[in-house]
């Protein structure tokens, strides 16, 4: 059995420079399948994955270059003309193959705009389930049932099928199964039928007209008469978890499960998982089967795998190597090198490769110092100091457990982090503290701070106003002695006029000119929240900030607003690409593209006159290494040529080897003694099959090893 890792990556010429918004979401849980003629189309937590049958070629379509109104994908459905309905997070979408047409609570009789399932009846009514009832469709007129109309028991609906006699089944979350025979309605539940659980997941029907469930209960199988049940104990079900039931073309029955995908022909089981197969997890949300009888699995975290009986392929449907969609915080480097804080890990984003870094996460303040190193401020109150290959922490603050809030750089190339009470200022020598109780520092959290073009540091203190620093004297603008019209301002950045402005918790945005303060907010401007904890200004002096609602109970955003001296203009899940409306970060590269980090759905890119993305090598190396450093192979996949690249500080034996996804040696590259240097080796695997390999290097005390995939 041969293994075949392909990742269909993103190839960034596919967004021309017209193109004003760019996506990048990290998803890779798969809900559905369908095809047409040319095209397998993938349903995700991230958008579209579309493949072209003929090439295997995958193009991903998601808010910024699609009709979508929604990045997830919950269902899909095709009707006689060839036209793709999709069940999404807000709202239903039909596509002709050239339009997008969209339909919601606002412009349809959907009761509620997340559609779970989409199946056509035999006179070509669209059924959908939605967590407000369920619908049907007739092209003209919606009709909806729910508790108070009709016999079901719930009105979150989470499934529909439809017999080969036209009952219409219906799975109400928690509360069993629904038949509607167009006249009459009745409940099965675990109180009045053979059905293992309430709690269903599933409902297929089969050739024979034979209803299946699947439940968290093990599944059933219903003709109208009788129940059989299958789960654990009594059948080759290698799970009670069942996400989905389905048949291939044999009419054999197939079950999705938290522990593997099953078969079952009628007499015998056959089950898929990671112990016996390339299945990279053994949670299988959907199972689909395509008209050249490939088997496609849908998987929870590892986006989808095709098996056409002899080889497998993981497919990611991400189009981009963000870990997390919780995005913290985004810095640009001097090299226009994109560096994200997510939830799970820091990345590097160097078009069109991203780098994960594991070393620091969490939540953190990044800067560049003017030697080209990058420093991170983390929520426990360490400083790193990553110079490309050896990493040191620093632990300056007093309150070891405080929370850096933003980092900065000023024309001395002196480093400054702020904290909730403390300043640290870092001279390559010394650290210095700056608190209430040595400096002129108001009492309150230190949330922001930026250098103006006279090296003046600015501090946004959240309760004591705003301060300014000229390295000698500190001036507090407060309530008290100033216009400034709040002592909570949470962030603060520079114009190229040296104007100062501030995003507020409770006054919206505020302009200073170093004499008069201007206040923008929701009563004399568009914006929409007067809280801002997200500000940044593009090279054309446009401010970007992200307005928040944060109230006890209430949290909820409001995108990006963007102010061009004359107006404000916001961009909302609403009216934009924007993949959502909490957003946590902006920042500008040196592309005047506009990154905006959220709090679950990634990254969007935006640029007026278009995505400028860079295309710099994608390696960086300090000319004398300082540790030892063993990188990923580039390019990863290959075929079947790639370059793996190392470090070495001291002198001795070094050894490069190759070993396949069992440990067994497969060549050595390098055995011999080296010199300290920058190394570099081509491997060329043509000799091999298609797989994962690893690399392992060794020097003195020092091991690494890496894994590489080799497609051909």
């Amino acid at each position: 059995m041969r293994i075949i890792l392909f990742t269909i990556l993103m190839s960034f010429i596919i967004y021309p420079q017209q193109s004003q918004w760019v996506n990048f979401v990290g998803g890779n849980m798969v809900f559905d399948f369908t095809e047409d003629e040319n095209y397998l189309w993938v349903a995700s937590n991230s958008g579209i994955l579309k493949i072209d049958k003929s090439n295997n070629q995958g193009t991903f379509l998601n808010k910024a270059n699609s009709g979508l109104p929604s990045l997830y994908i919950l269902s899909f459905a095709k009707d006689d003309f060839n036209n793709i309905w999709m069940g999404t997070g807000d709202g239903l979408v039909r596509y002709d193959g050239i339009n997008w047409t969209v339909w919601d609570t606002l412009n349809s009789g959907l009761p509620k705009n997340s559609i779970s399932e989409l199946v056509f009846d035999n006179s070509g009514n669209l059924w959908m389930a939605t967590y407000g009832g369920a619908v049907k469709y007739d092209g003209s007129v919606w009709t909806v049932y729910d508790t108070s109309n009709s016999g079901l028991p719930h009105n979150e609906v989470r499934d529909i099928a439809i017999d080969s006699i036209g009952n219409i089944w219906f799975n109400t979350f928690t509360y069993g199964v629904t038949k509607f025979n167009g006249v009459s309605w009745q409940v099965y539940n675990t109180q009045n039928s053979g059905i293992p659980s309430d709690w269903v997941n599933d409902i297929s029907v089969d050739a024979n007209n034979i209803i299946w469930f699947g439940s968290n209960a093990g599944a059933a199988k219903f003709d109208n008469t009788n129940w059989v049940i299958y789960n654990t104990s009594n059948s080759g079900i290698p799970s009670n978890g069942i996400a989905e039931v389905s048949f291939d073309n044999q009419n054999n029955t197939w079950f999705s499960t938290t522990g593997g995908a099953a078969m079952f022909d009628g007499i015998n089981w056959t089950v898929y998982d990671t112990s016996n197969s390339s299945l990279p997890d053994n949670y299988i949300r959907t199972t689909f089967f395509d008209s050249q009888y490939n088997i496609w699995f849908g998987t929870i975290d590892f986006g989808a795998v095709k098996f056409n009986g002899t080889d497998w392929q993981i497919i990611s449907t991400s189009n981009c190597g963000l870990p997390s969609n919780l995005i913290w915080s985004i810095y640009t480097d001097n090299e226009n090198k994109v560096w994200i804080s997510t939830g799970d890990a820091l990345v590097k984003f160097n078009n069109p490769g991203w780098t994960v870094f594991e070393e620091v996460g969490g939540e953190l303040a990044i800067v560049q110092d003017k030697l080209g190193n990058m420093w991170f401020g983390t929520s426990f109150g360490d400083i790193v100091k990553f110079d490309g290959i050896n990493w040191i922490t620093y632990q300056p603050f007093t309150n070891y457990f405080t929370k850096v809030t933003s980092a900065a750089v000023d024309d001395n190339n002196i480093l400054w982090f702020t904290s909730y009470q403390e300043v640290a200022k870092y001279d390559f020598n010394n650290w210095t503290l700056y608190d209430p109780l040595n400096s002129g520092l108001p009492w309150g959290g230190v949330f922001g701070m930026a250098v103006d073009k006279f090296n003046n540091k600015w501090f946004a203190v959240n309760g004591g106003g705003a301060v300014k620093f000229d390295d000698t004297n500190w001036t507090v603008y407060d309530t008290s002695n100033s216009q400034i019209p709040t002592n909570h301002p949470w962030k603060v950045v520079i114009d190229s006029l040296n104007n100062k402005w501030f995003g507020t918790g409770d006054k919206g945005v505020l302009k200073f000119d170093d004499i008069t303060w201007v206040v923008f907010d929701t009563s004399n401007s568009n914006l929409l929240s007067n809280d801002i904890r997200s500000i940044e200004v593009d090279k054309e002096g446009n401010i970007w900030v992200g307005p928040l609602l944060i109230e006890m109970n209430n949290f909820r955003g409001y995108g990006v607003s963007v102010y061009n001296n004359t107006t404000w203009i916001n961009y909302t899940e609403q009216n934009s690409p924007l993949t959502e409306d909490w957003v946590n970060f902006i920042e500008r590269d040196n592309s005047n593209n506009i990154w905006i980090g959220t709090m679950y759905g990634g990254i969007t890119v935006y640029n007026e006159n278009g995505i400028v993305l860079s295309n710099e090598s994608y390696w960086d190396f300090v000319e004398v290494p300082t540790g030892y450093l063993l990188l990923q192979n580039y390019p990863n996949p290959f075929n079947p040529v790639t370059t793996i690249k190392f470090n070495i500080p001291e002198a001795g034996n070094v050894s490069l080897r190759i070993y396949d996804i069992l440990g067994r040696e497969i060549k050595t590259l390098v055995d011999e003694f080296k010199n300290p240097g920058n190394y570099k080796v081509d491997f060329n695997a043509s000799s091999l099959a298609s797989g994962v390999y690893l690399y392992r290097l060794q020097a003195g005390n020092y091991f690494s090893s890496k894994k590489m995939v080799l497609i051909k």
